[in-house]
Order: C-alpha cells, then structure tokens, then sequence
C-alpha cells in the first residue's frame, strides 16, 4: 500500500511536535513552506553544489554564519573597492579641507576626525550649517561610463551621528540623480549604512558616491566607505594600487616632509619616508 499523505481536517490547524517537546530529526526530499521558518536555523543547508540547496531569498534577523564564501553566481559581483582614501587616513591639504580623493561641494564644515572614528587614525566629520552638506568622489573614469553603463554597484559606509534622519549615504548618476540610504538612527553609535542602485544602461556619464547631512543642523561622522560593483555590500578594504602603473613623483621638498605624493595612473598616494 502507497504512503498516505498526513493532511489536517482544515487549513492552519494543528502541530507536528511542540515548543516544550520536538522531534529529535527529519529527512525531507522536498519541503515546501507557505509561511515563515522561526527560531535558531542551525546546521547545514544544502550540500556541495548549488542544487543541493539553493535559495531565491534568504533573510534572517540575526547573524548567518557562512562556513565557505559567498559567491555571486551571475559573475557580476567584484568585492573590489572602488574609492580612493575610503578610510580618511589621507589629508594632504590639511585636516579642515578635502581629505585626499573626496571633494565637498556645500556649505558647512568638512574636517578631520581622530577621536570619533571607526577604522585607523581619523574619520571625516561633516557638520550642517544652514544647508545640506555633501562629500563626494566620482567613480566614472579610469574604466570611463560607458563601462559602467547597466551595471550595479553598492556603496557601504560607516556613519555616527546623534540626531535621527539626518546622516545618510547616496549614490548619483546624471539620469536617476540621487538614490539614498536609510537615515542613520542618532542612537550615537555606528551604523554601516549601504545603497544598492543599477545604473542607466545610456547616455550615462557621471557617477558619484555621496556622503551626507541632511535637512537640520547637526553633526555626523563617516568612516570606511565602500564601493563595489555588484549588488552586496563588503566590509570595508582599502582600493588596491594598480598593477604597472605609471609612477611620477613629486621631488620639491617644499610640498611635503615625512611623505612623497605619488601619482600612480591619476591617483594620489604617499610613500612614507623613514630613517632605516
């Protein structure tokens, strides 16, 4: 005789097994599940290969703990991060002006951070004076917008602020302007806020990262920002040097002291100096 299904006399009614007493195991072919699955997911999900155990969404509202990486499948997610001087460290123009690779196009107060700060030595710290403030780098060259036409990218910083609905990240492209991030909640500590945004597959040809206080008078901070082509977010790393480049370095010893800017490609960098 064929296995009978177990079916309840009527939709939502009744349980296998309890809060207080569970079964111990259970092997599943298949298993379907029309509502939510609740509680501690432990163990192992899936085999070796993706059709093992594959999923369209996974969500959780606490940690996933992944044994292996986490690998974009479509080839189009590159954990590379595309901005210059996303940490801060860099402020050759001094600590009250644009920290090096960023530029700020607003007024208020843009300057260098050592106490609030999240990674390293320094933080950028944007204070709302009468108008948003923004800081901002451009992302369209070297591999220039027709490259970046289509593609998808997401950007990730690290942000302080004690005032909810006011610090934010944005990205911008010359079609959609501006896509943001959630508001910072203002709970005094640090969020890691992210936007994801495809860009226009035409007549594309600025793209912009975008670091903000908005709407009311108030200070936030930002560290580690991050941004990468594909639609996951990435702890922060810093932008890696490029591979034979062309080096031209700055020799008037007027312009510097302990560190040689260093122009690699049309990127500012430093070699620091020491007596060994």
């Amino acid at each position: 005789m064929a296995t009978r299904n177990i079916v309840p006399r009527a939709n939502d009614e009744g349980n296998i097994g309890t809060a207080l007493k569970n079964w111990l195991k259970g092997w599943f072919k298949d298993l379907t599940v029309a509502g939510t699955i609740s509680g501690a997911l432990n163990g192992t999900v899936g085999g070796t290969t993706p059709a093992d155990g594959s999923f369209t969404t996974l969500s959780a509202t606490g940690d996933v703990t992944l044994s292996t990486h986490l690998v974009g499948g479509d080839g189009t997610t590159n954990p590379t991060n595309i901005l210059t001087n996303g940490d801060f460290e860099l402020w050759s123009a001094g600590a009250s002006s644009d920290p090096d690779g960023w530029a700020y196009n607003s007024t208020g107060i843009r300057t260098r951070e050592s106490t609030i700060k999240k990674l390293g030595t320094y933080s950028l710290e944007l204070i709302r004076n009468g108008a948003d403030i923004r800081c901002n780098q451009q992302i369209a060259s070297p591999k220039g917008a027709d490259y970046w036409q289509g593609r998808t990218i997401t950007l990730g910083c690290w942000v302080y602020a004690t005032v909810a609905d006011r610090a934010r990240i944005s990205i911008y492209d010359n079609i959609n302007t501006f896509v943001f991030s959630d508001f910072h909640d203002g709970d005094s500590t640090w969020q890691f806020l992210t936007v994801t945004h495809t860009l226009p597959s035409s007549s594309l040809t600025h793209i912009g990262a975008y670091l903000r206080v908005d709407t009311v008078n108030t200070t936030a901070y930002f560290d580690g920002a991050m941004l990468v082509e594909g639609a996951m977010s990435y702890a922060f790393s810093p932008k890696p040097l490029p591979r034979g480049g062309t080096i031209t370095a700055e020799t008037d010893e007027t312009k510097f002291s302990h560190k040689i800017p260093v122009m690699i490609d049309g990127t500012l960098y430093y070699v620091m100096l020491t007596q060994s």
